[in-house]
């Protein structure tokens, strides 16, 4: 039986612009006069590198002193959970349709936060309440621990479901995926900085709803429409069949 593994940074909700607004925030906080912009964001989190080498970055490019890493960071993180708290990072469309289709067939979505397990709460929490963390497994860092790798997260992810389809918005995500034997539908985020469409078993605009219908990116998959478990299902039969 197929199960889920979705990534809550860009699949399942857009919040790097919440993340880069949490950051000029921050920056500015310290008397520094800073605007880190779109593109610069994106590259870095393209990178998949940490807030703390971002500001360090930016500091270089602009010859500048870096401000206090730490002042920054943790009011980053207050910002940036303000901002959940104030849902302004709904789920991208088709998210909580095709959660509810796999909770209703007795699957358990996995979904795999990069950033910390509280935020990944906070965003389930408000959309599925506190019983939705009761069928919905998380996989994210674990706190007061030094960085993990991207890879490493994968792995767990992997673990906690024996067949996976993994649905990411980003390059590093669908490479980690892959290398854990997952089927990958790339739903790429105007931040999210996925080019390797080629690598994906699909790629869709989103996960789609009946008013609003995903337009088909990749290789595969329905010119246009919304992903269901049933998709999900077959999707793992193929990934059997060609192992």
């Amino acid at each position: 039986m197929p199960n889920l593994i979705l990534t809550l940074e860009g699949a399942y909700a857009e919040t790097r612009e919440l993340s880069r607004n949490a950051f000029n925030a921050a920056i500015q906080a310290c008397d520094v006069d800073w605007h880190i912009g779109r593109s610069e964001f994106a590259i870095s989190q393209a990178q998949e590198v940490s807030s703390e080498d971002i500001l360090l970055a930016a500091a270089k490019r602009r010859n500048q002193t870096c401000p206090d890493a730490a002042r920054v960071l943790q009011s980053q993180y207050a910002h940036f959970l303000e901002s959940l708290e104030q849902d302004k990072a709904p789920p991208r469309p088709g998210v909580v349709r095709l959660i509810d289709e796999c909770l209703s067939k007795g699957l358990h979505p996995v979904i795999l936060s990069a950033q910390s397990r509280f935020s990944a709460e906070i965003l389930i929490n408000r959309t599925f309440g506190f019983e939705g963390l009761r069928f919905i497994r998380l996989v994210a860092p674990i706190p007061d621990s030094p960085i993990e790798p991207l890879q490493s997260l994968w792995t767990r992810a992997a673990e906690a479901a024996d067949l996976n389809i993994a649905i990411t918005d980003s390059d590093a995500h669908l490479c980690a995926a892959k290398t854990e034997g997952c089927g990958v539908i790339l739903t790429p985020s105007p931040l999210g900085g996925a080019t390797l469409y080629n690598l994906a078993d699909a790629a869709f605009s989103d996960l789609g709803t009946p008013s609003q219908p995903h337009l088909s990116l990749g290789k595969s998959g329905p010119e246009c429409g919304f992903v269901t478990a049933d998709y999900l299902f077959d999707l793992a039969a193929q990934q059997r069949s060609a192992a």
